[in-house]
């Protein structure tokens, strides 16, 4: 089916009180993996490319082989370009087909950051695309995004954000983390309930990998409709073939690799799948 409205899929996701799964791949394998694995719940799913997985194999080459995977799919799905950092690239990704953009001005000042973002979306909203803003800094390893810093980010600066920039869905630093924690983080519950409750904004969640049952459940009670998974589909894919260094048929390896990725996927969808009553 056509590649999904953003908007549309976060407002199924509050009528359904779940929150929306958004996976980071890397090829082709790990992007079918997670369309199969959303076809098989009757779910939908945002796919995600960083810019350096975009840069390694080309925006108009990624395109070429995202896009068509998508719309043949059953399954309700987006195509989000994260954490880009790069105003021209946006623009570039826009233009070739990608319905989303997460556009990453935490390293500027607010006002700087404002002031891109908003010519992000009116670009964006013109082309019939939506974008992800991000305010405050989120501590950890996003390939190319390393930050040693955390910055969490105030309710007063994520409203003004979202009020001057126009952002579709909104993604602040609320204590999680990219890649691998270290300890238990210490998340701001009482900062993402005010957004939800006060700002008529979807949240978003980075850093989601590595979390408890726990915690997701209390985003999802919380009405955060997305959540970030990058790192579990990387810890997979990377220990599959540590586990399988002996096996000799490509073929072989590919299925049952993509197999562990849709499983991984399915279990994050089925996390999220619902709030408590």
């Amino acid at each position: 089916m056509p590649i999904t409205n953003m908007n549309e899929m976060f407002n199924d996701a509050k009528k359904g009180r779940y929150s929306v799964g958004a996976f980071n791949i890397f090829n082709h394998l790990t992007a079918l993996a997670v369309v199969r694995a959303a076809e098989s719940l009757n779910a939908p799913v945002i796919i995600q490319t960083s810019m350096g997985t975009v840069k390694y194999y080309g925006i108009n080459e990624t395109m070429r082989w995202l896009k068509p995977l998508c719309e043949n799919s059953s399954a309700n799905i987006v195509i989000n370009l994260d954490h880009c950092t790069d105003e021209s690239f946006a623009y570039e990704c826009i233009d070739a087909g990608w319905t989303c953009i997460m556009f990453d001005g935490s390293h500027y000042p607010l006002e700087q950051n404002i002031e891109i973002t908003r010519r992000i979306v009116k670009y964006a909203h013109n082309k019939g695309a939506f974008v992800e803003g991000e305010v405050g800094v989120i501590k950890g390893i996003e390939e190319e995004i390393i930050s040693d810093d955390e910055s969490l980010a105030k309710f007063e600066d994520i409203q003004k954000f979202i009020v001057e920039t126009g952002v579709d869905s909104i993604a602040p630093s609320v204590g999680t983390a990219h890649g691998i924690y270290k300890g238990v983080p210490e998340i701001n519950y009482k900062l993402i309930d005010r957004i939800t409750s006060e700002l008529d904004c979807p949240l978003v969640i980075h850093g989601g990998s590595g979390l408890s049952l726990q915690t997701y459940k209390k985003f999802v009670d919380s009405g955060v409709s997305k959540i970030n998974i990058s790192t579990n589909i990387k810890d997979a894919y990377m220990g599959f073939f540590v586990e399988n260094h002996s096996v000799q048929n490509p073929l072989e390896l590919d299925k049952e690799l993509t197999n562990r990725i849709v499983n991984v996927v399915k279990s994050s969808i089925l996390t999220f799948s619902s709030r408590k009553e």
